[in-house]
């Protein structure tokens, strides 16, 4: 029995020896790409995406994300047209061919003085249902999605709406219908997105306040 056990013990250290690989790694200071992490450019919000600069940010800088914002001013009150979607799809196409990812913003204003800052609940709900297919389609150059939609910028904050709490609101006087208004518009876009892409919130607050289910 103990030259069983010696012959087994043997086995067992020439297998783990077999197994281990020592490997040296040198010091480097470059610009690792790193899909879904680091450093981003910003994409032009106010024009569709350039192919070149796109392949140049993957191949000569090693960058492997961009921010996109869809400015919506134009569709405050319609629902988003044929001709912008396909702009869209457009960029998504490029970003693909570049090997980068995007994260997602949808706004409908960009100065404090805009009026309305942005469209309604129910407009939002529509545009979001409007956007799913792309998002379905396109979820393999998409890191994540940010809420976006309500108030200036898409940061929650300077709303026309008065069912999302209004100008001037502070995180402390929302009431539970403008909380519910706003969890409405986070799951509509979880409900949107694929089950591996995310949303993002802009403050911590949020996370607690607005999110009804996860993914």
């Amino acid at each position: 029995m103990k030259k069983y056990f010696a012959i087994l013990g043997l086995l067992i250290s020439l297998i783990i020896s077999a197994q281990t690989v020592t490997k040296t790694y040198t010091l480097s200071n470059a610009v690792i790409s790193n899909p879904e992490r680091g450093f981003f450019k910003f994409g032009s919000s106010n024009s569709s995406l350039n192919q070149t600069e796109l392949t140049n940010y993957r191949l000569n800088n090693n960058i492997t994300l961009i921010y996109r914002n869809y400015r919506l001013n134009d569709f405050k009150t319609t629902p988003i047209s044929d001709a912008y979607l396909a702009s869209m799809q457009s960029d998504f196409d490029k970003l693909r061919n570049a090997g980068l990812k995007c994260i997602l913003r949808f706004t409908y204003s960009h100065n404090s003085s805009d009026s309305p800052k942005d469209a309604s609940k129910a407009l939002i709900l529509q545009h979001i249902q409007q956007l799913q297919p792309y998002f379905t389609l396109n979820s393999d150059v998409i890191a994540a999605v940010q809420a976006g939609f309500i108030g200036t910028w898409g940061e929650w904050y300077a709303t026309s709406q008065p069912e999302f709490g209004g100008w001037g609101y502070n995180q402390t006087n929302l009431t539970t219908a403008n909380i519910n208004h706003r969890k409405d518009i986070v799951n509509a876009l979880l409900n949107a997105l694929p089950a591996n892409r995310m949303v993002q919130l802009r403050k911590p607050a949020l996370n607690k306040t607005c999110i009804l289910q996860m993914h």
